[in-house]
């Protein structure tokens, strides 16, 4: 990561975002392990075949995986509950 560093130490007030854009996530599971596949699904006209570009692919073993799921899931219902509480 190419970020400047300010004499104070404290990162700019509005760092760039880097990383790579997915709209789409695919899994699979053996009994061992665990692959998330990430991809970017690129719109076609209607009746057109999409195509899409596995961007990155994550083999986790299933106990890392299901750890994941859990911590996730937290996260979400967090965030629902606090978007609820705001309206």
């Amino acid at each position: 990561m190419n970020k400047k560093i300010s004499k104070d130490m404290s990162l700019p007030p509005n760092p760039p975002i880097i990383g790579e854009f997915s709209n789409w996530v695919g899994m699979t599971s053996t009994e061992t392990e665990t692959m998330v596949d990430f991809a970017f699904i690129e719109p076609a006209p209607e009746g057109q075949p999409k195509s899409a570009v596995i961007i990155r692919r994550m083999i986790l073993p299933n106990k890392v995986a299901e750890e994941l799921g859990m911590i996730l899931s937290k996260a979400f219902k967090k965030k629902l509950n606090e978007s609820k509480s705001k309206k």
